[in-house]
């Protein structure tokens, strides 16, 4: 018998990302794991929008980091993971800042 948390964990999995034929209820699960994992230390490092794609324990990372040495920590972490086998960035970088000039320099 499917305990009711585990049912409401599947409804909250579904909604996460449109169903992808090809993605098995464990990958969409480690997904959805990695994300509860590491949200609270994304937020901390100020990068939001990050995205754990998983298909046969690989995991696809996707988003917008702040620097680079950001995105190979966060691929280094989820790389530690005991379900992961490897993973594949897609991480794109902030744009820096544009400097101002001044009339007065």
């Amino acid at each position: 018998m499917i305990s009711k948390h585990f049912r409401k964990l599947q409804h909250r999995l579904r909604l996460l990302r449109p169903g992808d034929a090809r993605q098995t209820f464990q990958d969409r699960l480690l997904a959805y794991r990695l994300h509860a994992t590491f949200e609270k230390d994304l937020a901390l490092m100020d990068v939001r929008g990050i995205r754990f794609y998983v298909r046969g324990a690989v995991v696809e990372l996707s988003g917008t980091v702040g620097s680079v040495h950001d995105a190979e920590l966060l691929k280094e972490l989820v790389r530690q993971h005991h379900a992961v086998e490897d993973v594949v960035s897609k991480l794109c970088l902030k744009e820096p800042p544009i400097p101002v000039k001044s009339f007065h320099d």
